[in-house]
């Protein structure tokens, strides 16, 4: 069986109404989506207490991260290329 992707906007749509009271079971009866789809999103997407951040921010700062290393290394070439002339 091949898993069904949801896009940002449904996923928020349920956060947010379990944030507002709603049950994770009756989400996930009411729009046909495992519990444990909307238990994951919750871990995804819920702020740690201790850093403020969500799975999902450090995910896309790991990213960035890793894009910007790459630029640096790009940069540290070039400069050893045209001091060497």
């Amino acid at each position: 069986m091949m898993a069904k992707k949801y896009n940002q906007e449904t996923r928020e749509l349920i956060l947010q109404l379990n944030k507002q009271g709603q049950s994770v079971p009756s989400l996930a009866r009411e729009y046909g989506i495992s519990e444990a789809t909307i238990f994951n999103w919750k871990k995804e997407y819920t702020p740690d207490e201790e850093t403020g951040k969500s799975q999902a921010d450090i995910h896309q700062m790991e990213k960035k991260m890793h894009r910007l290393e790459q630029e640096n290394d790009i940069l540290k070439k070039a400069i050893t290329i045209f001091t060497k002339e």
